[in-house]
């Protein structure tokens, strides 16, 4: 889906922003006709949005906020802590970079600060910055790759908190005592294969 978004968005006059609910939405209605038969499928997306969807008014709002503070930190000038930042480090090596900002990231979204708000942030601030220019598509990758990683057990994800509010548990436990062993296994296999294509290309 990622892939199909990516291309979509090179070819087409088109913000990202819209094409990925429309992926969303076409990939998932043609994954689901694969499990049941059209008249199921209906049926389901009745419950679904009668049933389910109503219930999410706290994820929805946390979305919304989040996009919101996003836009406003941006705003306030925090492309230019960022870069100060990361010029003050003194990583000047994209390898070192990408396990960085996923750690910035993840520790930012166990103290309240949305992931969406900062790979929002980092993802703008480097893609219009001089800095890794010849590297910003591996760059893009990394952030992906540190955005899975945050979604996957950060108790502030939309998946985690669903999944919670499914199981009749919390995003706490879904997130750290149900998926930290995976999500570290499948890190390092990205992560392995971004070195992979970092000295191959």
């Amino acid at each position: 889906m990622t892939v199909i978004t990516m291309t979509i968005e090179h070819f087409v006059d088109l913000s990202v922003l819209t094409i990925i609910p429309i992926m969303a939405i076409i990939v998932s209605t043609i994954w689901s006709l694969f499990y049941q038969s059209p008249k199921e499928f209906g049926k389901e997306l009745v419950d679904y949005t009668q049933g389910r969807l109503p219930k999410m008014g706290n994820e929805l709002s946390l979305f919304i906020a989040a996009g919101v503070f996003g836009v406003a930190i941006l705003d306030a000038g925090a492309s230019e802590w960022i870069i100060y930042l990361i010029e003050a480090s003194g990583i000047n090596h994209l390898l070192i970079l990408i396990p960085v900002l996923a750690l910035v990231v993840n520790l930012l979204s166990f103290i309240g600060v949305h992931p969406i708000i900062t790979n929002t942030a980092l993802a703008i601030t480097l893609s219009s910055s001089p800095m890794f220019e010849g590297d910003h598509l591996l760059l893009s990758i990394g952030l992906l790759t540190g955005w899975m990683l945050t979604i996957l057990i950060s108790p502030l994800s939309a998946t985690n908190l669903m999944v919670g509010n499914l199981t009749g548990t919390n995003s706490v436990h879904v997130g750290l005592k149900m998926n930290w062993q995976f999500t570290i296994i499948l890190y390092g296999v990205f992560y392995i294969l971004m070195v992979g294509i970092y000295y191959l290309t």
